[in-house]
């Protein structure tokens, strides 16, 4: 990752590398199809040439949206699950969604450990 001066890039930075406003870098990084096509390209070369990875924990506390389901499973070796997870990955990844993997062993210790940490990220 590059760094600015010390410190990680920002959408300001970004915004500045990109000629643009703030808002419009953040309209660009959560809905890219709202943004002039050339307008879009200064904004990602901007962003490869600042290096800058968009704070997405952020963005799910002002949307109330993590955009990250949560997936708990209790072991990943001969799992009869491991079909129906690369399958559910593949769909969510198409929607824009992420998937966050738990393995929770045969534990409902692990397991309720697991769902307060998804609950407490607002997955």
């Amino acid at each position: 990752m590059n760094e600015l001066n010390g410190r990680n890039p920002t959408l300001d930075d970004v915004a500045l590398q990109a000629g643009v406003s703030s808002a419009t870098v953040s309209r660009f990084i959560n809905n890219p199809a709202v943004v002039a096509a050339a307008t879009a390209e200064r904004i990602r070369a901007a962003i490869t040439a600042t290096g800058y990875i968009p704070n997405l924990l952020a963005g799910g506390l002002a949307s109330s949206k993590s955009k990250m389901v949560a997936v708990l499973i209790p072991h990943l070796v001969d799992s009869m699950f491991n079909a129906t997870i690369e399958t559910m990955v593949a769909e969510l990844s198409a929607a824009g969604m992420n998937v966050m993997l738990g393995l929770t062993g045969i534990s409902t210790a692990r397991t309720s450990e697991l769902i307060r940490a998804a609950l407490s990220r607002r997955v």
